[in-house]
């Protein structure tokens, strides 16, 4: 009965003593930015091709005083991101890998992977969820605003055009 007790009182002291992975930090998101792009035929499986977009605006200052903050001493990083077909019949599953990086518009030298997906599965047809990195991009930012550079590799020769769109989304920290 005494080992019971004590047990009990050890489980109790733990979960006092662990800190509870609350949202304290989190103060705002914005989930409904798209940018598009076109995808040529022909294009082959042996390297990695880049679709660049310039000055995306992240409307940063537009949802800080929708949350009621003010500053600049925040943290950024990538939350929800997917690539669609805006025709809903492209199969995406002839992509083996998928990677975005946020790249400074002052120094193309300076970027981050936001999103990445690297587990593509062969039943694919029109959407791909992408995984988020942990990557912090609020230094890459100028005038609210980042290029955006997505790298596609197949898995066999692209055979049809495709307009495609990343959606995506971040969260600002403290």
């Amino acid at each position: 009965m005494n080992k019971i007790i004590s047990f009990c009182l050890l489980l109790l002291l733990i979960s006092l003593s662990c800190k509870t992975d609350d949202d304290s930090d989190y103060l705002a998101a914005k989930d409904n930015l798209v940018v598009s792009f076109k995808v040529p035929v022909g294009l082959n499986n042996l390297e990695t091709h880049y679709f660049s977009i310039k000055n995306v605006d992240l409307f940063l200052k537009e949802t800080l005083a929708a949350n009621s903050l003010n500053g600049s001493n925040y943290k950024i990083s990538g939350n929800k991101g997917r690539l669609v077909s805006r025709l809903g019949q492209i199969d995406l599953s002839s992509m083996a890998e998928v990677t975005v990086d946020a790249v400074s518009i002052n120094d193309p030298t300076q970027r981050r992977e936001i999103f990445y997906q690297t587990q593509i599965p062969f039943a694919l047809r029109s959407e791909l969820n992408l995984l988020t990195s942990l990557s912090e991009i609020s230094e890459l930012l100028v005038d609210d605003k980042i290029n955006i550079e997505i790298g596609i590799r197949f898995r066999s020769f692209s055979s049809i055009p495709a307009d495609l769109d990343l959606e995506f989304g971040y969260v600002v920290f403290q």
